[in-house]
Order: structure tokens, then C-alpha cells, then sequence
């Protein structure tokens, strides 16, 4: 049977590690890169973190599902969905909560199993990390201090007033109360466990 798992949490909680280090440990798993209009940041590789587009380019991809993000665009498109079924590989993709339902469609049309994780995290230790992101984003070079401020209050904002309610807006197949590096390995070989057992 064919998987697609989607990662939803709030920001900083952790999903891009999730990710990462479950694509690299099994190589069952392939990531699928998301197209997004907004700009690349420096430390980011086109066609690594995301498909950095314009939005004549976003408008031309046929998606399975988009979304819009502090007046970015954000879309996972078909061929990226098709891509990670071959060889049996089983697509991961972060995605917010309303996305889930445009891909559970998609899934459901072409035969696709959906399994739902979601990474959970405490507001203190979600603010603290973004903090600290904020801190080191500064540090990155960044021309536009003023812009990079508004745009980490309004992800500050967003993560306390609203991040923090999408864990009850859906069944969740898999829910991790908080992803850190000590548990990280057991998260994963829980995720993994799961899905060999058809969960």
C-alpha cells in the first residue's frame, strides 16, 4: 500500500527535523518540496527547503493543494505528489490544517493511504524558539531588519493566538507531544512502526 504522510504542528515545533532526519535515516520516505512565492532566505537552496517561484510561476503548476502564509503563497504541486510514490517511496510533506482535506482528496483519487502526524509544543518552548530564530536570522545578513521584525511578530502572533489550536482540528493518526533531540530517534522509529503495521 501506497502512503502519504503529512506533518502539521505549530511553527518551531520541530517538523522540518522531524523530517529531515526521517528521509535520511529511511530511505523509504521522500520529502516532498513545496513551491512557495515567498523570497528565499540565505541560508535556503532553491529546490532543497522549497521551489522558490514567482507568481506567474505558481499560477502555472498544477497543485494538489495551496495555502497563504503572512501574504505568501505556499502549494505542493502534482508532479511533486507523483514523484514521491516511485519505488514504492512513501511522500512526506508539512502542511498547515487546512491543507489536509485538498490532499486527502488527492490521496483518496488515486488509491493513496493518508496517514496524519502532528508535532505538538508548549507555547513557552515554541516562543522561545522562535526567538532564538529570529536571533540568528538577524545574523544571517539580512538587509531588511524592519521587514524580518514585522514579519517574526506576526509569526509570534499567529503561533500564540492560533498555531496553538490546530492540534484539535483534526484525528490525528500520530500526535507528538513535543519533538526534541533526545526523542527524536523514538519518534521517528514509533512513525515508521506505525506505518509498517498499516496503523
Amino acid at each position: 500500500m501506497q502512503y502519504i504522510v503529512t506533518v502539521t504542528g505549530p511553527s518551531c515545533s520541530g517538523k522540518t527535523t522531524f523530517v529531515k532526519k526521517l528521509t535520511s535515516k529511511y530511505k523509504c520516505f521522500k520529502e516532498i518540496i513545496s513551491h512557495t512565492t515567498r523570497p528565499m532566505r540565505m541560508s535556503e537552496t532553491d529546490g532543497k527547503e522549497y521551489h522558490f517561484v514567482n507568481e506567474q510561476e505558481f499560477d502555472s503548476i498544477p497543485m494538489c493543494q495551496t495555502t497563504n502564509l503572512i501574504g505568501y503563497r505556499y502549494g505542493a504541486s502534482v508532479a511533486e505528489f507523483e514523484q514521491s510514490q516511485e519505488n514504492g517511496k512513501t511522500g512526506i510533506i508539512i502542511v498547515l490544517p487546512e491543507s489536509i482535506e485538498d490532499i486527502e482528496s488527492e490521496a483518496k483519487k488515486r488509491g493513496w493511504s493518508l496517514f496524519k502526524t502532528f508535532i505538538d509544543c508548549p507555547p513557552v518552548l515554541a516562543t522561545s524558539r522562535m526567538l532564538d530564530r529570529f536571533e540568528s536570522s538577524m545574523d544571517d545578513g539580512i538587509t531588511n531588519r524592519t521587514a524580518t521584525r514585522v514579519i517574526y511578530t506576526k509569526r509570534l502572533v499567529s503561533l500564540l493566538m492560533n498555531e496553538q489550536l490546530w492540534r484539535y482540528t483534526h484525528s490525528w493518526d500520530y500526535n507528538i507531544p513535543v519533538c526534541d533531540y533526545q526523542s527524536l530517534d523514538t519518534i521517528i522509529n514509533t512513525q515508521v512502526n506505525m506505518l509498517h503495521l498499516g496503523f
